[in-house]
């Protein structure tokens, strides 16, 4: 996992799940894109968007994947 700060309160994440099948090595890896960017919009509220892509892919796990997510901090 790598999470980079950026000016003004945003954020990069890139967090990639890599798997490979030690006992059907036919399946091989399986090697995803998966990237995050979000904003922290002040001290209770961070909004983030994630994609995930296949790039090496003998997993029949997804193609692609986007997901949204709002954070609320008490």
């Amino acid at each position: 996992m790598l999470n980079v700060n950026l000016p003004k309160f945003w954020f990069v994440t890139v967090a990639p799940e890599i798997k490979y099948n030690w006992k059907n090595k036919n399946q091989g890896w399986f090697v995803p894109l998966d990237l995050m960017v979000g904003k922290l919009l002040n001290r209770t509220t961070v909004v983030s968007v994630e994609g995930k892509y296949a790039i090496a892919d003998k997993y029949p796990l997804y193609d692609w994947e986007i997901e949204a997510r709002i954070g609320l901090f008490f």
